[in-house]
């Protein structure tokens, strides 16, 4: 984990020495946002799937804290993404 950190902390540096022209850079934050977003709703498929067949799904509540949300707002925030991770098992989504 502290190399993504130490990776995080290299793109803002690099954008913070960019010259404040015209905020061309923000297209490009919000695609390694968006890409972030989708690894986060990825993992968080994998540690549920993982916990039914392990016999015990990783709890709402552990995934909501490590979100820095509530159990209930993470579930209803990768509902979706899970129900059709289940439908169609194997896809990417």
């Amino acid at each position: 984990m502290t190399e993504l950190r130490a990776q995080l902390e290299q793109v803002a540096a690099s954008m913070a020495a960019l010259p404040r022209a015209d905020g061309g850079d923000l297209g490009n934050l919000a695609a390694m946002r968006a890409e972030l977003d989708a690894i986060i709703e990825r993992r968080v498929i994998q540690l549920r799937q993982r916990g039914w067949r392990s016999g015990g799904a990783v709890h709402w509540s552990v995934i909501g804290d490590a979100l820095g949300m509530t159990p209930q707002g993470a579930q209803q925030r990768y509902r979706d993404a899970l129900k059709k991770q289940e439908r169609y098992p194997g896809s990417t989504l």
